[in-house]
């Protein structure tokens, strides 16, 4: 799992990202996680879950409790200058 906080309007300038798209900052990785396994880091922006948009905290809990068992998760993530997809299933 994933703990993600709402983004400063410091934060969003800082990395180029538009004040209606812009995603929230990865703070926490569950370790031995899937999400730990693909490589997401501390620090990354999650802009997308399974291509529905995140745009706040709550965007990401309602999309993350809709995920299943033996789900396949795809993250759309911004590191830097960098975009990154991930994928896995969901143990």
């Amino acid at each position: 799992g994933l703990v993600v906080r709402e983004m400063t309007p410091e934060e969003i300038a800082e990395m180029n990202l538009s004040p209606g798209k812009h995603g929230v900052m990865v703070t926490g990785i569950e370790p031995g996680s899937p999400a730990e396994a693909s490589g997401v880091q501390r620090g990354d922006v999650l802009l997308s879950v399974n291509d529905r948009e995140i745009n706040s905290s709550s965007d990401y809990m309602a999309i993350a409790k809709k995920i299943k068992k033996g789900d396949f998760v795809r993250l759309f993530l911004k590191r830097q200058d960098t975009t990154i997809f991930a994928a896995f299933r969901r143990p």
